[in-house]
C-alpha cells in the first residue's frame, strides 16, 4: 500500500481490510438517478448507506402512486375504509395494525349497528310511503256567519187543485224545482238578494216560520210518500239541494226547534288524501250535490232521451213530459238506484250545517182556540195541518276540520339522521363519504403505478 493510500485510510478514521471494500454496480429503477447500494465515500472515507424502504402507504405520496404492485380493488377499498368513513368503530374494525380479536369485536358491533339502522330506516320509509295524515279540529269564533240556505218541501209533490197564483214572495224566498217538486227556498243565491248574515246566536236572531201542510190538497205521489209534513234541508249558500238524501222531516201539530252548528272541512288532495275538485259539465262549482245532480241527469238523458224537471237547464235537451216522466223516468229510478254508480269524489273544501232537532206540541189547546177565531178555521185544522219551525245558530262559532300531512319528507330526513347518529355516530354526510370511498377506490385502482421490471 502506498503512502498516499495509507494517508487516506488514516483520515477516514481507520484502516479497513481490503477484502471488505466492494462497490456495487448502480442500478437504474423507476427513472431515478443511479445510486450506490453499498458504500459511499465521504470526506475521503467510506460510509454504509441505509437500506431503501418502499413507500407504499406514506402519507406524503399521492394515493394512486402508493400501490406499485398489482393489487385488487377490494384490497384498495379495505385499506381506505378507516380513513375515509367517519363512523365510530370503523377505524378499529378495518385497521390492519390492530390485533385480530379487537378488529373482530368492533366488526361485530359495526355490523349490528348497521342492522339496527337499516331496520329503522326501512320502517320510516314505509311509513312515509303510506302518506299518513292527521286531522286538526279547532273552534273559530266569529262576529258574523252566513245563514244557511233553507229548502222547504211539502211531502205532497202534486196538489189536487191547480192555481196560477205566484208562489214567490218578496221576503227573500224563491221557488226551485227539485226531486220533491216545487220547494220554497230561503236565502237562495239565485234570487238576486245578498246572502243573509247573522251577528248573534239564539232563537231571537234566527228564522221562524209557520207552515201549512194543507192535507186536503194531498194527491197521489209517484214516490209513495205516505206521510204528511215538510222536508227541510239546510245547505251551503250557492250550492245545490239534495232534499232526498240530506234533509229531515217535520210533522204538523209540532213546533220544531233546529239549533245549527257550522263546520268547515278542508281535505287533502292525493297522494295524502282522496278529495278532488272534479270538473263538471253543468256547473262551474264542484260539490257532491252538483256532481250527483249531473250524474242523474246524464243517466236519464241516455235512458229516456229527455231531462227530468229537476235536472239543470239544458237548451239542447228537452224536458220530459208527463208521459215520459211516468213511463221512463219513474221506471228508470229503480234501475239508477240499484245498478248505476256515480263517480263523485269528496270535495276538497265545503261547509256543512249540522242540525240539533227537538220538538214540542203546537199549538197548545189555548192557542188552538185563538188561531181558530183569528183565521176562521175549525179548531181541528191546526193540529192536523199547521207546524212551526225555528232555525237558529247555537253559537257564533265555526268548527274547523283540516286534514294535515302527518309525516313530511323533512321529517323522514330527520329520522334517518337521528338513527344514523344513534347507531353509528354519523350524519347525512356519511352517505356522501361512502360514495366518495367507492369512487376514489375505483380511481386509485385504475390509476395505480405499476413497477417497471
Amino acid at each position: 500500500m502506498s503512502e498516499n493510500r495509507r494517508g487516506d485510510e488514516r483520515k477516514s478514521g481507520g484502516i479497513m481490510p481490503r477484502n471488505l471494500i466492494k462497490v456495487a454496480p448502480a442500478l437504474e429503477t423507476d427513472n431515478v438517478l443511479p445510486e450506490k447500494n453499498g458504500l459511499e465515500t465521504v470526506s475521503g472515507g467510506l460510509q454504509a448507506l441505509p437500506a431503501k424502504t418502499p413507500a407504499v402507504f406514506h402519507e406524503d405520496i399521492p394515493l394512486h402512486t402508493r400501490y406499485r404492485d398489482k393489487v385488487s380493488w377490494w384490497a384498495i377499498l379495505y385499506r381506505s375504509v378507516p380513513d375515509a368513513i367517519g363512523i365510530g368503530g370503523m377505524k378499529y374494525a378495518f385497521n390492519p395494525a390492530e390485533v385480530k380479536w379487537r378488529r373482530f369485536s368492533w366488526l361485530l358491533l359495526v355490523m349490528a349497528a348497521f342492522g339496527a339502522l337499516t331496520y329503522q330506516v326501512v320502517d320510516r320509509v314505509q311509513h312515509f310511503a303510506s302518506h299518513p295524515k292527521s286531522v286538526d279540529v279547532s273552534i273559530e269564533y266569529t262576529d258574523s256567519i252566513i245563514f244557511p240556505t233553507v229548502a222547504i218541501c211539502n211531502y205532497n209533490t202534486f196538489s189536487a187543485t191547480y192555481s196560477r197564483v205566484d208562489l214567490e214572495k218578496k221576503a227573500n224566498f224563491s221557488v226551485k224545482l227539485t226531486e220533491w217538486g216545487p220547494c220554497f227556498v230561503f236565502n237562495d243565491a239565485d234570487n238576486g238578494y245578498p246572502p243573509v248574515t247573522v251577528q248573534r246566536a239564539g232563537k231571537s236572531y234566527g228564522l221562524e216560520l209557520m207552515l201549512d201542510v194543507q192535507q186536503w190538497e194531498y194527491f197521489f205521489s209517484p214516490f209513495t210518500r205516505q206521510s204528511a209534513g215538510f222536508q227541510i234541508l239546510l245547505y251551503d249558500y250557492g250550492s245545490v239541494p239534495l232534499i232526498e238524501d240530506q234533509g229531515f222531516g217535520i210533522s204538523p201539530g209540532t213546533h220544531t226547534h233546529v239549533g245549527v252548528e257550522v263546520t268547515d272541512v278542508n281535505n287533502l288532495k292525493p297522494p295524502f288524501g282522496s278529495c278532488e275538485d272534479k270538473e263538471l259539465k253543468y256547473s262551474d262549482h264542484y260539490g257532491y250535490a252538483e256532481c250527483d245532480q249531473e250524474c242523474k241527469a246524464d243517466f236519464y238523458i241516455d235512458t229516456c232521451g229527455c231531462r227530468p224537471y229537476a235536472a239543470p237547464d239544458l237548451d239542447s235537451i228537452a224536458e220530459c213530459n208527463n208521459w215520459e216522466f211516468f213511463t221512463c223516468v219513474l221506471s228508470g229510478f229503480a234501475q239508477f238506484v240499484t245498478n248505476h254508480t256515480c263517480d263523485c269524489p269528496v270535495p276538497c273544501s265545503f261547509r256543512t250545517y249540522k242540525p240539533t232537532i227537538s220538538t214540542t206540541k203546537f199549538p197548545s189547546t189555548f192557542w188552538t182556540n185563538v188561531y181558530s177565531a183569528l183565521f176562521s178555521f175549525p179548531a181541528e185544522v191546526f193540529p192536523e195541518n199547521i207546524c212551526f219551525l225555528s232555525i237558529y245558530f247555537q253559537e257564533m262559532s265555526i268548527q274547523q276540520i283540516n286534514q294535515q300531512v302527518d309525516y313530511t319528507f323533512f321529517s323522514l330526513l330527520c329520522d334517518i339522521g337521528g338513527s344514523l347518529g344513534l347507531w353509528l355516530g354519523g350524519s347525512v354526510l356519511t352517505f356522501f363519504e361512502f360514495f366518495d370511498l367507492f369512487s376514489n377506490s375505483i380511481y386509485v385502482y385504475t390509476k395505480r403505478v405499476p413497477n417497471r421490471r
